[in-house]
């Protein structure tokens, strides 16, 4: 058996290198790398309209820092502005719980609510049963 990382290497190491040289005040660099997991998810790492300040992380299936319009041939588009970094990324690093919840409208009447807590993470599904028939069985 194979075990591996449930995080990408990948990403780990550029936006760390990125958030620290942002975190020192370093001169922005520009990026554009687009690679694949071992699952098959195509991910690409670069900055928007050539502003080197921000970097925009895209991945078939993620969460946060959501754009509202992904990038042509993605479904999810993160952002994340590196001169605006929060104060508090070693506690965000180390899984202190966050104080919203994720809202994602998957489907016209369905929702999806995800929320991380320091040692697990809830997702709670919105189910609508269009099939009368269906709907009177439960």
């Amino acid at each position: 058996m194979i075990i591996l990382e449930q995080n990408n290497r990948i990403i780990i190491e550029l936006l760390e290198q990125k958030f620290a040289n942002a975190k020192e005040g370093a001169k922005p660099e520009s990026v554009n790398v687009t690679f694949a997991d071992f699952d098959g998810v195509l991910y690409k790492m670069s900055n928007p309209d050539g502003v080197k300040t921000r970097i925009i992380l895209l991945r078939k299936i993620y969460g946060g820092h959501m754009r509202a319009t992904p990038e042509s041939g993605f479904n999810v588009t993160l952002e994340y502005d590196l001169s605006a970094l929060p104060d508090n990324t070693s506690e965000l690093e180390a899984g202190q719980e966050g104080h919203k919840r994720a809202v994602i409208n998957y489907r016209e009447d369905e929702t999806m609510y995800i929320e991380a807590k320091a040692d697990r993470v809830t997702v709670i599904f919105s189910t609508v049963f269009k099939d009368a028939k269906f709907s009177k069985t439960l």
